[in-house]
């Protein structure tokens, strides 16, 4: 909320009746006074002033104190509600009057108070103020809400300066005309209907025309009294009832929280809400770079929070609404759903401006703006499988279990979009195709990842797979596509991750001489010398650790009585390798090309590893 707004209340009325018979009395205007006091003190934050004229005030205090009042205190920002109770008349071609302790029956145009009155202190030199509201709880106090705006569309609005703002002039009359206002009525009901809008409101202010709709809904039909609404003055939001006002928190002070709490939520679904939220950073003014963990997921919330409301739209409010509405189209039963909402709805009320619907419409639209980018974007899903090996120690001990991790890259992007597996363990026997559960287990998670997409996105699978795992023939790995079980060989391109190479210590001594020959081959774009290449038949596990440590290309048949050999592929011709590979593999011929293009070491932060380093057996 604006740091100069403050919000006053003036509250006062009538209870005894000097002139009145007894019946007459109104010992219920107390707690009424009471019960606004209180609910506008303590829920909107008010300051109370001229509590001297509280109960039994004198028809001359009344105006006197709050023309003072007003010329000495007052600001243009400052919001101030007026709210009498007592008995009111309305004298048949005069005007409306509030009866006051020393009224006499027979003598009110003298004796009693003209609720016009009220609003005449506003046209004096000096006033500035943005917004006042006239509650009047007296019988046909509408006449008298009538007669208030009536003046102030009148006087104050024509003899104010025209470099003045015009000051807005609310009224909330407690009943119509010819009704009677009975004890205690409005009091309570408006007081339990701030109280529901308190707590559901997802409106940064609540409307006076809204309170009076419900206010109106929620009168038992036994007590006829309908509470009606007027303005004059300004077209600018009424600002009398802010859900949490910011004399009572401010942004700043709970920002913090409701973050860590927005935090917690996003916690509970994590790889999942850190695709959503990357989708988001993705597509809006915001990303810097993609977020991986739950540490920076905080760092970038903390950001979001910090960032003002534009047009009505609240940065960290629209990355909720993203994720809830990413969760609501997965799965509509997911609690998260729920529990984002109503974190909204608590976050909206410290935020200046923010306008839910705005927010939910600009998501809607943003999300149709990523769907069609994110079809023009190469999108890769890359599956690593490492074999657990003693690292700690040192002993190159190979295990039986296997890590896995599975990220999802953006060609334009140097940081995984989303990431659906990070060192999962998986467990694989001596005979690969015996172990479906772990085939399962991948199968699952490719379509975990598709599901996270647009319908119509077109995903590139690719598949790391550790260099011993080659003694396996590739068309043994299967996993179930509906019915089918398919083999991963046929089924996607697999590029074999030959990370493992990079803690070996022999490999280290001579990485560097290594990597100079290939990067010159590679840049100078020579042709291959013999000692640069392997062609034949498949090679034993020894010749497949020397290829992939010491040379940049190599392919060979896994059909030992069809070979490869120099004729099917030209030396010469090696930069056209993979697409004549795949002429020959369209042939029936079940080749693999090794293909190495100097992609980084293995890093703590996933990189995009190349994907033409190994293929093989697709089609």
């Amino acid at each position: 909320m604006d740091e100069e707004i403050k919000y006053y209340l003036i509250a006062c009325g009538t209870k005894d009746y000097k002139n009145l018979d007894p019946d007459k009395q109104l010992p219920s205007v107390e707690t009424d006074l009471e019960l606004v006091v209180d609910l506008f003190t303590r829920d909107f934050g008010y300051q109370r002033v001229l509590t001297d004229l509280d109960i039994n005030p004198k028809k001359d205090e009344i105006p006197l104190k709050f023309a003072q009042w007003l010329q000495q205190n007052c600001r243009e920002t400052d919001i101030v509600i007026f709210y009498y109770s007592g008995h009111g008349e309305y004298i048949l071609g005069d005007r409306h009057y509030l009866l006051l302790e020393d009224t006499d029956p027979k003598l009110i145009g003298q004796t009693a108070l003209s609720t016009e009155d009220l609003v005449r202190p506003l046209n004096n030199d000096g006033v500035r103020i943005a917004q006042i509201l006239y509650i009047i709880d007296t019988c046909c106090s509408q006449m008298g809400a009538v007669e208030v705006t009536k003046f102030a569309a009148g006087s104050i609005g024509i003899y104010r300066s025209s470099k003045e703002k015009n000051i807005a002039v609310h009224t909330i009359a407690a009943c119509r005309a010819k009704q009677e206002a009975k004890e205690s009525v409005f009091s309570t009901v408006l007081a339990a209907v701030l109280k529901d809008f308190c707590q559901q409101s997802r409106n940064r202010y609540i409307s006076p025309g809204e309170i009076v709709g419900k206010v109106n809904e929620k009168i038992p039909d036994s007590m006829p009294q309908d509470v009606v609404h007027n303005l004059t003055g300004s077209e600018t939001v009424a600002k009398f009832f802010p859900v949490i006002p910011k004399t009572i928190r401010t942004w700043e002070e709970k920002r913090l929280e409701l973050t860590e709490e927005l935090l917690n939520e996003f916690k509970k679904h994590l790889s999942k809400n850190l695709l959503f939220i990357n989708s988001f950073l993705l597509n809006s003014k915001f990303l810097e770079e993609f977020i991986l963990n739950d540490l920076e997921l905080k760092e970038q919330l903390k950001k979001l929070s910090n960032k003002p409301v534009i047009e009505g739209i609240c940065p960290l409010i629209a990355c909720s609404e993203w994720c809830r509405t990413r969760l609501l189209e997965e799965d509509r039963s997911n609690p998260s759903i729920d529990a984002i909402e109503a974190w909204q709805s608590r976050v909206i009320k410290y935020r200046e401006n923010a306008d839910l619907d705005k927010i939910q419409n600009e998501v809607r639209q943003s999300w149709e703006k990523f769907k069609e980018r994110i079809n023009r974007e190469e999108l890769r899903l890359q599956i690593e499988i490492e074999q657990d090996l003693d690292k700690d120690n040192n002993t190159g001990r190979v295990f039986n279990s296997f890590h896995l991790r599975m990220n999802l890259w953006i060609k334009s992007q140097h940081r995984p979009l989303g990431r659906f597996a990070e060192n999962e363990k998986i467990e694989l026997n001596s005979e690969i195709e015996s172990c479906p559960e772990s085939q399962t287990f991948l199968a699952n998670l490719i379509r975990k990842a598709r599901y996270s997409l647009p319908n119509k996105v077109k995903l590139n699978l690719e598949i790391f797979l550790p260099i011993k795992v080659l003694k396996y023939p590739l068309e043994e790995f299967q996993f179930k596509r509906g019915t089918m079980w398919r083999s991963l060989g046929y089924e996607y391109p697999v590029f074999i991750n030959s990370f493992d190479r990079y803690f070996d210590e022999d490999f280290r001594e001579i990485r560097d001489e290594i990597e100079e020959i290939k990067r010159a081959l590679w840049e100078n774009n020579s042709d291959l010398d013999q000692k640069d290449y392997y062609i034949g038949t498949e090679p034993s596990i020894a010749d497949l650790e020397y290829i992939v440590e010491s040379l940049p290309i190599a392919v060979w048949s896994r059909n030992a009585n069809q070979p490869m050999t120099d004729n099917d592929l030209k030396p010469s011709e090696w930069r056209n390798w993979p697409d004549n590979i795949k002429e020959l593999r369209r042939n029936k011929r079940k080749i693999a090309l090794f293909w190495d293009d100097l992609y980084p070491k293995p890093s703590p932060i996933p990189r995009p590893l190349n994907t033409r380093v190994v293929e093989s057996n697709g089609q």
